[in-house]
């Protein structure tokens, strides 16, 4: 696609849309590349093509056509160093093209920290089969058997020879290779790897850093105009009235657009349509159906369970994850016993950045640009809406300002095509702060009820982990077919009138690490209560959710975690001997063992040395893991203020051993992140509303961390398996954070924190409840 002036040429976007063959030298690669050619099919290239991942160019530059969407995370580099690993390219002479619907394979979503665990294994297989291939060329051209042909900088020599070479760009520069990926050709070794596994700086930074890197928002179009939306003043208010009047004389208002709820208007320039957005005169009905605050958790209890889930299973009836021996007995001959409930709320994804889309809609096709982490999903999606077949919509996938999840990304897109649709131009659409906090999908508030007990040997001898919550997906591409979206799912597209729901009937993700990650558990049973689909405009509890980082993840850990926790303080037990003595995995037990040992960690019960004065200091620990995953320690050390509430991380120590690691730098960067991240969910985050919506509508009013506030130290401790596939990175050293803090914080000051967050004021809270109790 032509660059003219930072503006894309509408008569490139539009080349090839519904064509089966078609070129490309997209804009997002160097001009090095030239123009290959792949065929498409509904869902893209083939993916058992080498030619649908890879292009050689005359220089021996190699591209790497990913599906993946990069979020921020780096992995577009990992997936750039797994390419040159296996080409035997230097790492400088490779280049990435993100997701397009038009050129790139279906990789489906980019979620779960799955990128290099999952996305990068056809990439690997791809690579080694192009290397293998590119051999074979040079052994015709060479005339030298390829058995005595070795690769290394792009080039192919003859062993014991090296002045006898080929190379690549020689070979096949900017030719395909015509070749299917059989899965015969065997990738290299792990101890062959000489750039997997190297800290190789990542590949945007320079871009970011300087102000030239092209995020969504920057995205410029010829003949491109500017919209905004107006949303109702409440969750479930529809439109009485419209005065056009009211904006009819503004500079540069081309359209006032209404489909059904969804109201916007379309202006020339980006500060005529703030302008025009805000005076636009709508008339709205009055709803008020939420509960009110304090009667949240309550209502969430008492909701009435979805019929989904394991339903057809007899061994796992509906929402059970674990169900073994028998709770009663195991309470009954217990020595101590602990019942409690806990809760963690509502959370904004907090994107810095709000929500964008640029779309242009004609007669010969549509074209998006869009922040998603679903490019197919999205395309299917928004092709459904319009009622188009797929292949006349592409997507041209581009970085936003933030996700791990569903913020607003692919919503904005629903009022981007409705607005270009009315106006038979290309439209961008941007929301504004208080759109992105108040539409949103938040992740889902949910109630804990826990019950344990342990025996005079300080042994668990009866643990049941109870959850009422909704559904941590309500994205477009969680729908049959896989590659499919539904955009039901999406907000906008209720307010615009789509019937059919589309939201995921399924408690899915949400239940994820809830089973305690100890074996010498003998009587237990955990089960998640699902209580459907819901959203701002329909479902049994009028506040939208969907999936965000770990989806309910960390909300499992926290309290799998902090009630193992409790369990260990009347067991009068260390809390890390506690852990060891209830038999984790093998592999679990060596990142205890690594991170003890970094954090000095002397063994005692919670709360056995409280400290004096106003500054009390406590340490607290937790772990996630399984036999096929990541698994984490997070051990936290902790200043409380006695007299503020005030809760301060002086350090936190995090070991993960998440299999083979292609980028130790970029891991470090991941847990550091993710640790930060969720320590701000953790003590400030949670999403208010009153009858009628959302209230937390800005940085004022939905609190997050501040730099003062980070930990001191953030000390990381990383075990490199390459015995191991690769696993997940980002989220599972994020979701040790909540639990560690909470058992930190009783450590301290003696108080349990079972409600979330742990601001200032539910600290005082605690203590003075605490005193009293002492009275």
């Amino acid at each position: 696609m032509n660059m003219i002036d930072g503006k894309f040429a509408r008569r490139d976007v539009l080349k090839g849309t519904g064509a089966l063959v078609i070129g490309f030298a997209l804009a997002h690669c160097s001009p090095r590349e030239q123009q290959t050619q792949v065929t498409v099919g509904q869902y893209g290239p083939p993916e058992d093509e080498i030619d649908s991942w890879i292009s050689i160019s005359q220089d021996g530059t190699a591209t790497l056509y990913s599906g993946c969407c990069e979020l921020g995370t780096g992995s577009s580099t990992g997936l750039l160093q797994v390419m040159a690993e296996e080409l035997d390219i230097p790492f400088e002479k490779t280049q990435a093209t993100g997701p397009d619907t038009n050129r790139t394979v279906d990789q489906f979503v980019s979620s779960g920290s799955r990128t290099i665990a999952l996305h990068a294994r056809p990439i690997r297989q791809a690579a080694a089969e192009a290397r293998a291939a590119l051999v074979e060329m040079a052994s015709k051209r060479l005339n030298v058997p390829a058995d005595r042909l070795v690769t290394d900088g792009g080039i192919v020599s003859v062993m014991g020879a090296p002045e006898k070479n080929i190379s690549y760009g020689a070979l096949v520069g900017n030719e395909r290779f015509n070749l299917k990926v059989t899965g015969k050709v065997k990738p290299k070794d792990p101890s062959q790897y000489r750039i997997v596994g190297q800290p190789v700086k990542r590949i945007d930074t320079p871009g970011k850093v300087f102000g030239t890197f092209t995020y969504v928002h920057d995205v410029k179009i010829e003949g491109m105009l500017h919209g905004r939306v107006v949303r109702p003043p409440s969750h479930g208010a529809s439109v009485i009235a419209i005065d056009e009047s009211s904006v009819a004389n503004m500079p540069g208002v081309v359209k006032v657009v209404r489909e059904h709820d969804l109201v916007g208007v379309v202006c020339e320039r980006e500060e005529q349509a703030v302008r025009a957005a805000e005076a636009l005169k709508v008339t709205w009905s009055d709803w008020a159906g939420l509960p009110e605050m304090k009667d949240l958790y309550t209502t969430i209890r008492n909701t009435p369970e979805f019929p989904s889930g394991y339903a057809d299973e007899k061994s796992r009836p509906m929402g059970v994850i674990a169900r073994e021996g028998d709770v009663p007995a195991g309470l009954a001959r217990a020595a101590k016993v602990v019942k409690t409930n806990y809760t963690t709320p509502y959370h904004h994804h907090g994107s810095i950045g709000p929500s964008c889309a640029l779309a242009d809609v004609r007669a010969d096709g549509v074209t998006i640009w869009s922040g998603t982490q679903t490019p197919y999903g999205l395309r299917e999606a928004s092709a459904k809406f319009l009622g188009l077949p797929s292949q006349k919509v592409r997507l041209i996938r581009l970085e936003a300002s933030g996700c791990y999840g569903q913020n607003g990304a692919d919503d904005v897109v629903i009022d981007a095509l409705v607005l270009s649709r009315a106006v038979g131009r290309p439209v961008r659409v941007q929301w504004m702060r208080g759109q992105e906090n108040g539409w949103e999908a938040y992740k889902s508030a949910r109630w804990f009820e826990c019950q344990g007990g342990v025996d005079a040997d300080g042994k668990i001898v009866a643990y049941e982990t109870q959850t009422w919550g909704f559904s941590g997906y309500s994205r477009p591409e969680y729908h049959e077919p896989m590659h499919g979206g539904e955009p039901g799912s999406l907000v906008t597209a209720q307010l615009a009138g789509w019937e059919k729901p589309g939201l995921e009937e399924g408690f899915g993700g949400a239940s994820n690490n809830f089973e305690p990650v100890y074996a010498d558990i003998p009587n237990r049973f955990v089960k998640f209560t699902y209580l459907g689909p819901t959203s701002h405009r329909m479902g049994p509890l009028r506040m939208r959710v969907g999936s965000m980082r770990g989806v309910g993840s960390p909300d499992n850990i926290f309290v799998a975690e902090s009630f193992i926790d409790e369990l260990a303080v009347v067991a009068g037990a260390d809390a890390l001997e506690f852990r060891l003595r209830h038999k984790p995995t093998e592999r679990m037990s060596a990142v205890f063992k690594a991170a003890a040992s970094r954090a000095n960690w002397q063994a005692r019960p919670a709360f056995a040395k409280p400290t004096s004065g106003d500054i009390a200091k406590g340490r607290g620990i937790a772990a996630l893991g399984g036999p096929r995953d990541t698994n984490v320690v997070g051990i936290f050390e902790v200043d409380v203020n006695r007299k503020t509430g005030a809760v301060h991380v002086t350090r936190a120590v995090v070991a993960q051993e998440c299999g083979l690691i292609v980028n130790p730098a970029l891991v470090t960067d991941q847990i550091e992140g993710g640790v930060i991240q969720n320590l701000s969910r953790g003590l400030f985050e949670e999403v208010m509303f009153d009858k009628s919506r959302v209230t937390t509508l800005d940085w004022s009013s939905y609190r997050i961390i501040r730099f003062p506030e980070i930990p001191d130290v953030l000390d990381v401790v990383l075990i490199n398996r390459p015995d191991l596939p690769a696993m997940r990175v980002g989220e599972p050293a994020s979701e040790v954070v909540w639990p560690a803090l909470a058992n930190a914080i009783y450590d301290a000051v003696g108080v349990r924190l079972r409600n979330m967050p742990f601001t200032p004021a539910r600290v005082l809270e605690a203590l003075a409840a605490q005193r009293q109790a002492s009275l």
